[in-house]
């Protein structure tokens, strides 16, 4: 038996499994189910979060988008300045107060007033209130992170004391708006 014939064999019988292992089979299902699981409790979440945000926000048509049967018109200025802000500062949270004029059910934007911002980060950020005269309290969210968080409602509720009619919105990519707030 030469060199290369003595390496096949030890090569195949390395191969071979002389004894099947009856406990190796349920463990590794286990592992597995084990570890579907864990994917599923992370990613699951996410989806839904993803998915009920992509629902709950649009992108305008034009300048122009419609919410809860009432109509928000951007000027191309003030919507260009938010395009270019959330572009710049994907790093960090930003709060804008939208000013302009109402007509019934119509919201102009026409200016932006940037509140002193007191503390900012990815996912929170604490400015100074906008003036009464807004139309829409904007801030906004990092990117697909589209959903409207307890805190958000209650700076909303906060708005709303000084203009009953104002309307919040959310952010959430370069051409993407959530508005929330004023029903009626």
């Amino acid at each position: 038996m030469n060199n290369q014939d003595l390496h096949q064999e030890i090569l195949e019988k390395a191969l071979r499994d002389p004894v099947p292992k009856p406990w190796r089979k349920p463990i590794i299902i286990f592992v597995s189910i084990f570890l579907i699981i864990l994917l599923f409790n992370y990613l699951l979440p996410e989806l839904f979060l993803y998915l009920n945000g992509r629902i709950n926000t649009q992108t305008p048509n034009g300048y122009e988008i419609t919410w809860n049967q009432k109509r928000i018109v951007f000027n191309s200025e003030v919507y260009n300045q938010l395009k270019g802000m959330y572009r710049t500062l994907q790093t960090r949270e930003y709060k804008a107060c939208l000013l302009g004029k109402q007509e019934g059910s119509a919201y102009y934007l026409q200016e932006i007033y940037w509140p002193e911002t007191y503390s900012d980060s990815v996912y929170h950020v604490t400015a100074a209130p906008c003036p009464p005269e807004t139309l829409v309290s904007l801030h906004s969210h990092p990117p697909e992170h589209c959903v409207v968080s307890e805190q958000d409602l209650k700076s909303h509720a906060a708005f709303q004391e000084n203009n009953p009619t104002g309307i919040s919105a959310i952010q959430c990519g370069e051409e993407r708006f959530g508005f929330y707030g004023h029903e009626s």
